[in-house]
C-alpha cells in the first residue's frame, strides 16, 4: 500500500511512519510537510511543501500512487489568518485532492479539545462522540472546521472519510515545547517546574503507540466510513499530578515545583468515552497513564538532543 502522511514530520507523524514502516515493510510511505525529517528507510519519501499546495499535492498523489491520505498536519507556528489558511484550507484542499483522485481512504486526527471545555476543570463524566462541540480556544475552532469539512465531503462526494479524536498523546519526539516536555526537562536539569492556575488543568492522556494501531486498523478496515471515534482511556489526570509524578519518578523533590499566573482561562478537556471505537474497531489502549509518562521519561532522557 502507498501511503501519504501530510505534517509526518511532528511528533505523531514520526510515530506512526515508524510503526507502520516496522510493521509493513512492503508499504511506500510518503511524507509531505513543511519541515524535514530525515528517516533512512527506503520505503520512505519526504516531500517538502505546503498542503494548501493544490498542484503539488495532486501531483504527489498522482505520481506516487498514493491510496489513502492521513492528515496530520496542524499548524501552531503561525497566527491569525496564517493559521486558518493552513490548517482549515489546507483541511479543504487535501480533502478535495483525495476526491478527484478517489483515495480509497482519507483520516483526519482531531482532538479531544474539540468538545466543550470545563472552566472547573474536573470532568465527572467521559463523553461520547455525539457529545456537544464548542470551540472555546483558535486550536479548538480549527479543529471543529476541519471534521465539518470532513464530514462535508463524506456526504456530499461519499469521499471515505473516517475521524479519530484522541486524547492527549505522550510518547517519543514529544515537542520540546509541549508543557509535559517542560516539566520532564525542567526536572531532568534541576530546574523549577512551571504550573499554570495551580496545575488544575485535567486531561486524559493516550501513549503514541495505541493512537499508531488505531490509525492502523482504520487504514485497513475499508468497511467503515464517514464516522468518527473517539480514542482515550477515559480518566483524567491533573498537570499539577503529572509534574508530582516526574519528580517522584526522577527523583526529584516536589520544591521544585513553581506556581506561575496565567492571564487567559484555561479549559480543561473532558475525558473521552472509548466504547464505539472497541465495539467497532475492536481497539482500546493498552499502555496506562503511568507507563505513558514513564516511557516518555525515559524517551527524553535517552534523547538529550532533542530538548537540549
Amino acid at each position: 500500500m502507498n501511503l501519504l502522511i501530510t505534517g509526518g514530520s511532528g511528533f505523531i507523524g514520526r510515530n506512526l511512519i515508524q510503526y507502520l514502516i516496522n510493521k509493513y515493510p512492503d508499504y511506500k510511505i510518503v511524507n509531505l510537510d513543511q519541515e524535514s525529517w530525515d528517516y533512512n528507510k527506503v520505503q520512505y519519501t519526504l516531500i517538502r511543501g505546503d498542503i494548501r499546495n493544490q498542484e503539488l499535492v495532486s501531483k504527489t498523489i498522482i505520481e506516487h500512487q498514493i491510496q489513502a491520505l492521513i492528515n496530520l498536519a496542524h499548524d501552531t507556528s503561525e497566527s491569525g489568518i496564517k493559521q486558518v489558511e493552513s490548517n482549515i484550507c489546507g483541511q479543504y484542499i487535501l480533502l478535495d485532492t483525495a476526491r478527484e483522485n478517489q483515495l480509497e481512504r482519507f483520516i483526519y486526527i482531531s482532538s479531544n479539545k474539540v468538545y466543550a471545555g470545563n472552566p472547573d476543570n474536573i470532568s465527572p463524566k467521559a463523553v461520547l462522540e455525539t457529545n456537544p462541540i464548542q470551540a472555546h480556544d483558535f486550536e479548538s475552532a480549527h479543529k471543529i472546521s476541519a471534521d465539518s469539512l470532513a464530514l462535508a465531503f463524506y456526504h456530499t462526494h461519499q469521499l471515505p472519510v473516517i475521524i479519530l479524536r484522541p486524547a492527549e498523546t505522550l510518547g517519543p519526539w514529544l515537542k520540546p515545547k509541549h508543557l509535559i516536555s517542560l516539566l520532564i526537562t525542567s526536572a531532568l536539569q534541576n530546574n523549577p517546574l512551571p504550573i499554570y492556575q495551580e496545575g488544575k488543568k485535567a486531561q486524559d492522556w493516550l501513549y503514541i503507540d495505541d493512537l499508531c494501531t488505531a490509525i492502523d486498523q482504520i487504514i485497513h478496515l475499508k468497511t467503515i466510513n464517514g464516522e468518527i471515534f473517539n480514542l482515550g482511556w477515559g480518566a483524567q489526570h491533573s498537570i499539577l499530578d503529572i509534574a508530582k509524578l516526574i519528580l517522584n519518578n526522577l527523583d526529584r523533590p516536589e520544591s521544585l515545583i513553581r506556581f506561575v499566573a496565567e492571564e487567559k482561562q484555561v479549559f480543561s478537556s473532558p475525558p473521552l468515552d472509548s466504547a464505539k471505537a472497541k465495539s467497532v474497531l475492536k481497539w482500546e489502549p493498552k499502555t496506562t497513564f503511568t507507563e505513558s509518562l514513564q516511557k516518555t521519561i525515559q524517551w527524553f532522557q535517552n534523547n538529550p538532543g532533542w530538548w537540549q
